[in-house]
């Protein structure tokens, strides 16, 4: 069931909003001191008030519940609470160094709106970063544009350790958003970060769009089909497949994970975010405008308990058990160009057959990397150091509608070919979704193996592929709540 309101002014019905306290504890785990950073001077911020207009505002969010010297909560009554809130902490973002005892730990995965596709400055501007400003050093943001949740659930080790995050480093929140791009792998990826991050406070970001969900009154049209065109009647289409599958997140988020939802507010017409200038002018994507009301709702949410707030700035946070010779239970080692263009050299992996490159190569400033595989096909060589076998998966672009890859059969090691459609993906409510999708080919062996990628038709476009993950969690992967996976 959507959440509309009314009115954008103030604070949002708490009836919009899913909140869980449960905190989950974990065995066999580890605690360490979070890092600190320098404090800015005090200074005015400006806020985007529910959507109205801007305003400046002094923001002390921590400073209610926790002394700067110390990390232990303050015992407040309901209601002493209740009016703290309402007389202080009116907005959520950014926090002032000195309304907070410390830097923030921020950690987010997501697509390209967490990522910052169309703000002019995304390493500043989406909201994971509003919400750790102004120690911007403490923000972790591993979106990927056109991905859904089932690559960082297959290789967040290989995440982590590509950007050299540090092995004791621990996170104070943690934002996971995907419903635009797909969410299968959603529950691994969830479970792993749970594992890994044991105290911190994880947040399912449930985004829309105008032009994902509304359709033309009367004629059902979408905005893919009309233009994004501000004179239509815009009504929200009804999608239960969606809702339900919505619902058995929440339950899993909330029951195992112990984590929070969050849901960006809808209002009673699709325009009205538009007049709003949430989005940018795809509809798809926030605004900067977007970005910071997100940023301050939710935060907004957040805060209104004082569990979450004293879990925000506690200072030790444990990290995930050291079985083996580290602290994952789960390994995986992923190749993904992608974005930065770079293929591993010999013997990690080489391939023939397939020309490196660029999407987007009349944007001098946007990069979206992938090998084309010519009509006659070629072949990949994967290097495995695990010391068993372990299943292999590749990334390609899919694209539902128009249907203009051609089918192509892969096979590892000479071995039980299979048949990938690039034209179905994970975004069936975004059919004209060009996006990264994931499928299982095989198993590798230890050092060398084959992989052969054989077009079987020409159409319009090449077989594009964007990755290689070996993932060494099979067992985990079937452990997974399965019919989510099937659904997303």
């Amino acid at each position: 069931m959507r959440c509309r309101i009314a009115s954008f002014a103030g604070i949002i019905a708490s009836t919009c909003f899913l909140l869980h306290a449960k905190v989950t504890t974990a065995s066999s785990t580890s605690t360490r001191n979070l890092r600190y950073g320098e404090h800015d001077a005090d200074s005015t911020v400006t806020a985007i008030d529910g959507g109205n207009s801007a305003h400046n505002r002094h923001l002390y969010l921590f400073s209610v519940f926790s002394d700067p010297q110390s990390v232990e909560s303050k015992t407040l009554q309901q209601s002493e609470f209740q009016q703290q809130v309402e007389s202080s902490i009116k907005a959520a973002f950014p926090v002032e160094a000195n309304g907070k005892p410390r830097p923030l730990n921020v950690l987010s995965f997501g697509g390209s709106v967490t990522w910052g596709a169309k703000v002019s400055n995304r390493l500043e501007q989406t909201y994971p970063e509003l919400i750790g400003a102004p120690n911007l050093d403490h923000v972790d943001n591993f979106a990927i544009r056109a991905t859904g949740a089932d690559y960082p659930s297959l290789c967040l080790e290989s995440i982590l350790s590509e950007a050299q995050v540090p092995p004791d480093q621990s996170y104070d929140i943690i934002f996971v958003e995907f419903v635009l791009n797909g969410m299968k792998g959603l529950p691994r990826l969830l479970r792993r970060l749970k594992h890994y991050y044991p105290d911190a406070v994880i947040v399912f970001v449930e985004l829309w769009s105008v032009l994902g969900d509304a359709v033309e009154r009367g004629t059902n049209r979408t905005v893919f089909e009309v233009g994004p065109d501000s004179s239509i009647d815009w009504v929200w289409m009804d999608n239960p497949s969606l809702t339900q599958f919505l619902k058995g997140i929440s339950a899993f988020v909330f029951g195992e994970i112990g984590g929070y939802m969050y849901k960006l507010p809808m209002p009673e017409r699709p325009i009205e975010a538009i007049e709003r200038g949430w989005f940018a002018d795809d509809w798809q994507h926030l605004s900067e405008i977007g970005h910071e009301f997100l940023a301050e709702d939710m935060m907004r949410m957040l805060t209104s308990s004082p569990d979450v707030v004293h879990r925000l700035i506690s200072n030790q946070k444990r990290i995930g058990s050291k079985e083996s010779h580290d602290r994952w239970a789960v390994r995986d080692h992923c190749f993904n160009w992608f974005e930065s263009g770079i293929v591993p050299p010999p013997p990690e992996f080489y391939y023939e057959g397939a020309n490196l490159r660029d999407l987007l190569d009349l944007n001098p400033n946007e990069f979206k990397w992938l090998l084309e595989f010519s009509p006659g096909g070629g072949f990949i060589k994967v290097n495995s150091n695990f010391p068993g076998p372990v299943p292999l998966t590749l990334g390609y672009m899919t694209r539902m509608d128009p249907a203009e890859y051609p089918l192509v059969e892969v096979m590892v090691n000479g071995h039980n070919p299979i048949v990938l459609d690039p034209n179905v993906n994970n975004s069936k409510h975004l059919p004209k979704a060009h996006i990264t999708s994931f499928t299982e080919v095989g198993w590798v062996e230890p050092g060398e193996n084959i992989i052969t990628i054989k077009p079987m038709e020409e159409r319009r476009d090449l077989f594009r592929l964007s990755g290689v993950i070996m993932y060494a969690g099979r067992q985990a992967t079937q452990n997974d709540l399965i019919e989510l996976d099937q659904q997303a």
